[in-house]
């Protein structure tokens, strides 16, 4: 009966949710909020802002005390501190270039997921190391869901650089398609016009020829020429630094190819203008001009796609672009935090095996588990948990007895149901946008390599402020990336936990996760075990005490006659005699549980025997749990006991007349004495007694 929420695997993608559904939120002030990054000068250049949040997201808000209940360092490392009282709080260590230098600012991007795996982006904003920030007020969310939080920062070090080249180099892959880089060379074929060379050569194989056709076609191969020689500083003849822009590679590839081409025009056309004016080369002139249209075929014009498609391409150039920026922010950690109250989590270490952790019971809130050091990319898989019921204490024994002797139908309650959080990849980044007009001369950059998106229209404001082709492409330069961190923190949310009761989750490397300890996937195996109760259990003991001094300890003085019942008198001796039920007692014991299966107990005597004794008997004890709300008790008594006077002791005799019906003599000058002794008995707590009753009571269909 849990429901189960698995981590999110780190580095997956959030999809992103239709435009029309968001509601929009009045943005929320940060106090001493750092300065956004300005936004680059460079083609294609989209500042950290308006790549990562939306406009109606509000940023976090600042704790003035400071206190935070998660730590979270860019390393992916996260701490969990002490509970507040304004729910999930949390600070960030960016840490410092020195001791000196002012704190680090970086961006947060926090989203909440739902036990379903609904996903809603709730803030976004710079933050400042060292700050504590909370989030602003969510609607409609449970301590059920879970927190992914995602920590921007610019790389520093020789080990994150290397980080992030391996992540741009996969990264690349996947945006770097065969389509972009065809619209990318085409569209300098485009700008050198080699359409237009490739006419012009063409028609030199006219009948009969232009009279300006030599001279059409010298002019468009050296303006085309012209065009091509711009990239000359950014494609040297030597090769390219490892560092460069995979997409600056293709066109310069481009870029040699049309000078081959082009210069192969050139010599052509120079041959064949010098047959023409040289009779003696007369018969070459058929056979230069048919090579030459032959060499113009190979010339293919370029060619401009269409408003969408093009602004498609431009914003996955832009990302391009971005990867490679020295100074843009990067996703250096991902972590998921849970919604749940202090107390309700409990933290282990991914892939040391089996722990076990005590937990709260009752339904005050969901329980959750933080995973730490788990490493980035690994898909999680949570197997469906099992719930292992510990043996039924007497009073819930007795209970099920009645609800079987009335023949009530109980209502199923151990059914259990886990959701995995799925995330499924979601690829599409880009959205419509106008058009842009066609270059009127070669502007390239070889750090943001692009011809078809040079003049994008960055002014361009939509009605919210934004920048119109931010809004309308609405991606996210964390999509589908790992973060530069190699760990980060998980969370699995569960079930409240009924006491007695302990529950099992299964951690596996993949999916899916069979909760068996001989599945080799298994990494961790976290057992839940609900307490026992209030810390103060209330006992109610039945115990049996044995005195210190024999049998005359606990004994009663009393007369006992002597001899036979003829004469005139008869002798009565003072005896203590002993009666086996005073060895029995109930008591009621104040606990104090020292550990899961002890308590120290401390009370007095209901009854001792079976003529009363209210408490004429303290005692102290240590309790073992053997079952829920059943103990067995052992520990040292007092019990004050009628006793004879240092006048009549025991031994002592007495004549009395003898008659008919002789009467007993009563013992003169008893008094109360302490004496010790050592117990052992049984006990059950109070409260289990009254779930044991509430249980019942819904059993038959009374109560919630």
């Amino acid at each position: 009966m849990g429901l189960l929420l698995a981590g999110m695997p780190v580095g997956a993608e959030p999809p992103v949710p239709p435009a029309a559904t968001a509601a929009p939120v009045q943005p929320a002030p940060v106090v001493a909020a750092p300065t956004p990054p300005a936004a680059s000068e460079s083609v294609g250049a989209i500042n950290d802002e308006e790549l990562l949040c939306e406009s109606d997201l509000r940023s976090l808000e600042l704790v003035a005390s400071g206190d935070a209940s998660f730590v979270i360092e860019r390393t992916g490392v996260v701490t969990l501190q002490k509970e507040t009282a304004a729910g999930p709080t949390m600070r960030f260590d960016l840490g410092k270039d020195d001791e000196e230098s002012p704190p680090r600012e970086g961006w947060v991007r926090v989203e909440r997921v739902t036990p379903k795996g609904v996903r809603r982006s709730i803030a976004c904003g710079p933050v400042v190391s060292g700050l504590g920030y909370r989030l602003p007020d969510v609607e409609g969310g449970t301590d059920s869901d879970i927190l992914v939080v995602r920590l921007f920062d610019v790389p520093r070090g020789k080990v994150e650089q290397a980080r992030l080249k391996a992540i741009r180099a996969e990264r690349e892959k996947a945006l770097l398609t065969t389509e972009l880089i065809e619209r990318e060379r085409a569209m300098l074929r485009k700008l050198a016009d080699v359409g237009g060379v490739s006419k012009a050569v063409k028609r030199l194989g006219d009948v009969p020829v232009p009279p300006t056709g030599l001279v059409d076609a010298v002019k468009a191969v050296a303006s085309a020429q012209s065009v091509v020689d711009q990239l000359k500083s950014s494609c040297p003849r030597s090769s390219l630094p490892e560092t460069a822009p995979a997409l600056l590679k293709h066109i310069c590839e481009e870029k040699g190819s049309l000078d081959e081409k082009l210069g192969a025009l050139s010599r052509m056309l120079e041959s064949y203008e010098l047959a023409l004016r040289d009779k003696k080369l007369q018969e070459r002139r058929k056979e230069l001009r048919d090579a030459l249209v032959a060499a113009a075929g190979a010339l293919k014009a370029g060619e401009e796609p269409e408003a969408a498609a093009r602004e498609a391409h431009c914003a996955q150039v832009a990302l391009l672009n971005w990867l490679h920026s020295d100074s843009a922010s990067r996703l250096v950690a991902q972590v998921e935090l849970p919604v749940a109250d202090r107390a309700h989590i409990v933290e282990t270490a991914y892939g040391i095996g089996d722990s076990k952790q005590a937990m709260p019971s009752g339904n005050e809130g969901s329980l959750a588990v933080l995973l730490h050091n788990v490493t980035t990319g690994v898909e999680l898989g949570v197997g469906a948990h099992r719930v292992v019921s510990e043996p039924k204490g007497p009073a819930e024994a007795v209970a099920q007895l009645i609800s079987t002797l009335v023949t009530l139908r109980t209502q199923a309650s151990d059914a259990e149901l886990a959701w995995m959080a799925r995330v499924a990849p979601h690829s599409s980044l880009l959205g419509p946008s106008p058009g842009v007009p066609p270059l009127s001369k070669l502007d390239f950059s070889p750090k943001t390599p692009t011809f078809l998106c040079l003049d994008n229209p960055r002014d361009s404001i939509g009605n919210d402020g934004t920048p119109a082709r931010v809004a309308d492409a609405t991606f996210k330069v964390d999509a589908g990336a790992p973060p530069i961190a190699r760990i980060g923190t998980r969370a699995i949310a569960v079930e409240p936990l009924d006491k007695g009761t302990t529950r099992e989750v299964y951690v596996c490397d993949a999916q899916p996760c069979e909760p068996s300890k001989d599945n080799a996937k298994v990494r961790n195996r976290v057992v839940l075990d609900a307490d026992r109760g209030s810390p103060f259990p209330l006992l109610v003991e039945l115990a049996g005490t044995a005195a210190f001094e024999g049998q005359g300890g606990f004994a009663t003085p009393r007369y006992v006659p002597l001899g036979g019942s003829a004469g005139p008198q008869r002798v009565y001796e003072l005896r203590g005699e002993y009666e086996a039920q005073k060895l029995a007692s109930v008591s009621v014991l104040f606990g104090l549980r020292v550990s899961r299966k002890l308590t120290l107990a401390l009370g007095p005597s209901l009854l001792v025997g079976t003529s009363g004794g209210t408490f004429s008997q303290a005692g102290l004890r240590i309790g073992y749990e053997f079952a829920r709300g059943a103990f067995l008790t052992t520990g040292p008594s007092v019990r004050f006991v009628q006793t004879a006077t240092q006048e009549v002791r025991l031994g002592s005799r007495i004549a009395v007349e003898n008659s008919e019906e002789p009467k007993v003599p009563s013992p003169p000058g008893l008094e109360y004495q302490p004496r010790l002794g050592w117990s052992l008995g049984v006990a059950v707590d109070v409260s289990t007694l009254a779930d044991a009753g509430n249980s019942l009571l819904k059993t038959v269909g009374v109560g919630q």
